[in-house]
């Protein structure tokens, strides 16, 4: 886990001040395509969903499968 919690503070040092929720999320679906290829979208996601918790729903009403299926759309622009 170690490694993880490296990784996330280098991350939250990368990202710009201001940066929205909107720019992170399109710069992380662009990483995710870039440098580890369209075969892993669904196991990001899966695992992305399994994070953030199966029955989160956000400030919106957004269900995760709402916002996964939304996600699944950008990707395949």
């Amino acid at each position: 886990m170690k490694h993880i919690e490296e990784t996330t503070e280098s991350i939250k040092a990368a990202v710009p001040a201001g940066f929205s929720v909107h720019e992170f999320a399109m710069a992380v679906a662009r990483t995710l395509v870039d440098e580890y290829g369209e075969h892993n979208i669904e196991r990001f996601i899966n695992t992305l969903t399994s994070e953030l918790g199966k029955t989160a729903v956000d400030s919106h009403g957004y269900s995760t499968a709402t916002i996964e299926a939304n996600t699944r759309k950008f990707l395949n622009k």
